[in-house]
């Protein structure tokens, strides 16, 4: 039972002055914690993969597909989401944990994302330590299969290049301590991401090798057109320089030869001092840097600040799939970031 304590802080008790009205508050908050705790009794006894119409094949690792029935994967980001909806196509359902809106760093977890996890057939991980957050919520499922460690729990990090790796006794007050874990705003990691879905889903799968590398292509493909129209418009502002609230950009600057050149956060997940927010202001002005990159779920109160004092254009910009409204897939996504960080260096900085 000590698995359900991890849903139980959804409810927070209120203190209730010692009158009639605070009865009936008392009342209605113990309606609350008996329907969650029913809710996490439905959740504990609900067999893990119970969906209506399917079962488990041979290896206890996959929905029987004989009736058509779809496999459910869940993955921790939106990007992932749909780039694996591109792969695994009509053999799928996907659906992910966090919105593009959310910082992937941690986000609340409701009982329906536990449920979720439950009827789960594989995960896809950031990997990093990014989403460690979502390992306990896994547990909690109950879902042997998609525990981290299991066979149908991948870590997408494993197929792609890290960079920003701590050199051993580096700075330890930091959220990036296994590298830079951002690394699908590096299109080139989007045609790998792809790969390792397919790798891995036709590793389970066989039979449906020739579906998968199908769906990988066809999304490989697609990219490899967005890509040539991105590096064309982003060609006149190679070498440019630009700052950004969080290490969130690296990967989208290296490959398009930006260089990042200030940082808002000292470290990442550090909140800048006064001091820090002066010295920064004063290198925008000194080296002519006109663009600061930051995401919606960051508060903009600091970069708005300095992008007034420094004469800088703040841009917010999705990291994700859905981060901001029409950001509906990932190549939508990539081209509302680039044509966003064309139009503004194009306008200024040095």
């Amino acid at each position: 039972m000590a698995r359900n304590f991890l849903i139980c802080p959804f409810f927070r008790s209120p203190q209730f002055p010692a009158r009639k009205s605070a009865r009936i508050s008392i009342r209605r908050a113990s309606s609350r914690v008996r329907i969650l705790i029913l809710l996490v009794s439905l959740l504990v006894f609900l067999p893990v993969g119970c969906r209506c119409g399917k079962s488990r094949d041979a290896q206890g690792g996959a929905w029987s597909s004989a009736s058509g029935d779809k496999i459910l994967i869940v993955t921790t980001s939106s990007d992932f989401r749909d780039i694996c909806r591109r792969v695994a196509g009509d053999f799928a359902e996907v659906e992910s944990l966090a919105r593009g809106d959310q910082d992937l760093h941690g986000i609340e977890v409701s009982p329906s994302h536990i449920l979720m996890l439950k009827r789960a057939t594989i995960y896809f991980s950031i990997g990093l330590g990014m989403d460690d957050w979502a390992h306990k919520f896994i547990r909690t499922s109950g879902n042997a299969l998609i525990e981290p460690g299991a066979k149908n729990h991948f870590v997408v990090a494993s197929f792609v290049d890290i960079i920003e790796k701590p050199a051993p006794g580096g700075p330890g007050r930091t959220i990036h301590l296994q590298g830079n874990p951002h690394y699908w705003l590096n299109p080139e990691n989007a045609a790998k991401i792809a790969a390792a879905i397919c790798q891995s889903l036709s590793a389970l799968y066989p039979a449906r090798r020739a579906d998968f590398e199908k769906g990988r292509e066809e999304f490989t493909r697609a990219l490899d057109g967005a890509v040539k129209e991105w590096k064309r418009k982003m060609r006149p502002f190679a070498g440019r320089k630009i700052a950004t609230y969080h290490k969130s950009w690296t990967y989208f600057t290296d490959f398009f030869g930006l260089i990042e050149a200030a940082i808002i956060e000292p470290q990442p997940g550090i909140p800048p001092s006064p001091a820090h927010i002066s010295d920064l202001i004063d290198q925008l002005k000194r080296e002519k840097i006109g663009v600061i990159l930051c995401e919606p779920f960051y508060p903009v109160k600091v970069p708005r600040m300095v992008a007034e004092q420094a004469g800088a254009e703040l841009l917010v910009l999705p990291t994700s799939v859905g981060g901001i409204q029409g950001a509906d897939d990932y190549i939508g996504t990539m081209d509302r970031i680039v044509e966003s960080v064309a139009a503004a260096l194009r306008k200024g900085g040095k």
